[in-house]
């Protein structure tokens, strides 16, 4: 046991001894241009590793021997408004880290009622994404949400709007199926009536040739009787598959989704 204890009392004032020197060498000293990230999604157009670097305290070099370094990475990338998760940090030896993260993915645009401002976009949590990764052709490319009149918050966090979070959480049900039903827009039925919740709200989407479909509640919030979203989904399909289109010969017509039963639309 003697021995034992002066041994390790040895090695700890040799490791005083050496301690910054070793900290120091380049072998431990990790530098941003030795942290990868999981690479970024077409959607996202900027530097976002070195935006988050230049934020924090990681430019300056910090050792891989830091017990703390890693969740201090993880912390730093959390923070920015394009990142939902940091799934991992790992260390490595000579000075590396790699930084697994899974993107917030944008659904839609957001178009506030009787303000002339670039459509806002929005993941499927109603969470606002940075305006500036979007150009105006981008922005057409995404379902509209229409009717809101409540103003987004910081870049990043959640909008605050239950009827908007029904809208959008309608608008990533449909996915690539948006563009091939040619859908443009999603409104709250009754945009002006107060809600307290997001399945007080009953929503409408029209066609890019303007016809009117009443969808009715949001995912998740059906009422009784009343057909649930992805069936809801698949009958739109049938009847565009069946029709061409989900517009009439005539031009617009009126859907109506909220009952069952095969759809009959009407001029």
């Amino acid at each position: 046991l003697l021995v034992a204890l002066a041994a390790g009392g040895g090695a700890n004032l040799v490791w005083r001894n050496v301690r910054d020197r070793v900290l120091s060498h380049e072998d431990y000293l990790l530098l941003p241009k030795q942290i990868t990230v999981t690479p970024l999604p077409a959607w996202i157009h900027r530097d976002l590793k070195a935006e988050v670097l230049r934020d924090g305290e990681l430019l300056s070099g910090q050792s891989i021997l830091d017990e703390g370094l890693a969740e201090r990475i993880a912390k730093q990338f959390r923070l920015h408004p394009w990142v939902a998760e940091v799934k991992g940090v790992q260390l490595t030896h000579p000075s590396g880290a790699d930084v697994k993260l899974s993107y917030r993915v944008p659904v839609a645009m957001v178009e506030l009622r009787g303000q002339d401002r670039p459509l806002i976009p929005v993941d499927a949590e109603a969470i606002v994404l940075p305006e500036s990764d979007f150009s105006a052709e981008d922005r057409q490319k995404y379902p509209l949400i229409t009717g809101i009149a409540t103003e987004p918050r910081v870049e990043g966090s959640k909008w605050g709007d239950l009827r908007l979070l029904g809208a959008v959480r309608i608008a990533a049900l449909f996915g690539d199926d948006w563009q091939k039903l040619q859908l443009r827009s999603i409104v709250p039925a009754d945009p002006t009536r107060p809600s307290r919740a997001s399945d007080d709200a009953m929503y409408e989407i029209y066609t890019q040739h303007h016809t009117r479909i009443q969808w009715g509640s949001p995912p998740g919030s059906e009422r009784s009787n009343e057909p649930l979203a992805l069936e809801k989904k698949d009958r739109l399909l049938e009847f565009a598959l069946e029709n061409g289109s989900l517009d009439g010969k005539n031009g617009p017509q009126l859907i109506n989704l909220r009952e069952p039963g095969p759809i009959r639309a009407r001029e």
